[in-house]
């Protein structure tokens, strides 16, 4: 266990200038829970240049954070899978990039309710062989949805793919799902703004909602029979749980969604599947810090057996 026994004054340096308060704290107090982590903040426990400061206020280069007297349990490897080996699993790589393609069930990061983490099992596979890399995660995929995850090698590559991402269309990607229902060939838009509710960031649910933010997705119906559809999904914006809202907003939930599928179906078919989505691809415009990336990541075995049987 490692401890800050009294108060301590952190300096924003270059590799973690530009991030949101929370981000930087959720990396600098690793084993402490981010229930724990937004409470602090709320309470004013933590600063930013001695004044009161939000989860998304952004750090500059020498600003000043606050921590109170906090006790960590800061041990990354607890979150690392000895068995996975995640070099098996990268599918794209330059001098500032890896895509990997994550299977279903493993999460991005370890965490209070997560036994292991990707993005600690290959930091922990490369701590011997380069030393100047700072691996972060650019985005984030849900634990049951698999496929292209873009990994930073460099805090610049950081910085600019995540602020590309906010800019819709920029970065192109491309799911594959299987959904219940038989899903009109005719629907291949869905313009729904969508609320995202959470509990002090334990858990998120999303909804569709007129108060909620501008969310967009193309679909395309690949085949398809009464009961189960293959589909592929364009997001046009990334909101949290786009797709899965999008298509249970469609009445065509994705297969294997306990979150927003549909249970009685799921029960009455005896279904026990993963989650049935897919990221199969990403492509990234020309530019200076990465260079033009058209990655695809394969479907896994068990994607591919699953919908061949539901649709023959």
């Amino acid at each position: 266990m490692q401890t800050f026994q009294n108060v301590t004054f952190l300096k924003i340096m270059e590799d973690s200038a530009g991030q949101r308060l929370d981000n930087f704290l959720f990396k600098t107090l690793k084993g402490v829970p981010k229930s724990r982590i937004y409470r602090l903040i709320r309470r004013n426990e933590i600063r930013v240049n001695r004044s009161r400061a939000s989860a998304s206020t952004k750090l500059y280069l020498s600003d000043e954070v606050r921590l109170p007297p906090i006790r960590l349990s800061a041990r990354e490897n607890k979150y690392v899978d000895p068995l996975f080996k995640p070099e098996t699993q990268i599918v794209f790589e330059n001098s500032d990039l890896i895509v990997f393609n994550k299977p279903a069930g493993l999460a991005v990061h370890g965490g209070s309710s997560v036994k292991f983490g990707l993005i600690e099992s290959l930091r922990a596979s490369r701590k011997n062989k380069n030393t100047k890399e700072k691996l972060e995660l650019i985005h984030r995929l849900d634990k049951d949805t698999s496929g292209c995850l873009m990994i930073s090698k460099k805090r610049a590559s950081l910085v600019f793919l995540q602020e590309l991402l906010r800019r819709p269309g920029s970065i192109s990607k491309r799911y594959t799902a299987l959904v219940h229902g038989d899903w009109p060939e005719k629907l291949t838009y869905i313009n729904q703004a969508l609320e995202v509710y959470s509990n002090e960031g334990r858990e998120r649910w999303t909804k569709v909602s007129a108060s909620g933010k501008s969310a967009r997705t193309g679909f395309r119906k690949i085949s398809g029979n009464e009961d189960f559809s293959l589909v592929e999904a364009f997001p046009k914006t990334g909101r949290t749980h786009q797709i899965r809202v999008h298509a249970l907003w469609a009445r065509h939930p994705i297969v294997g969604d306990i979150r927003y599928g549909d249970k009685f179906k799921e029960s009455v078919l005896g279904l026990k599947t993963r989650m049935m989505l897919h990221a199969s691809q990403i492509s990234i415009p020309q530019n200076k810090h990465v260079g033009k990336v058209d990655v695809e990541c394969p479907l896994s075995q068990e994607f591919t057996e699953t919908f061949k049987m539901l649709l023959k």
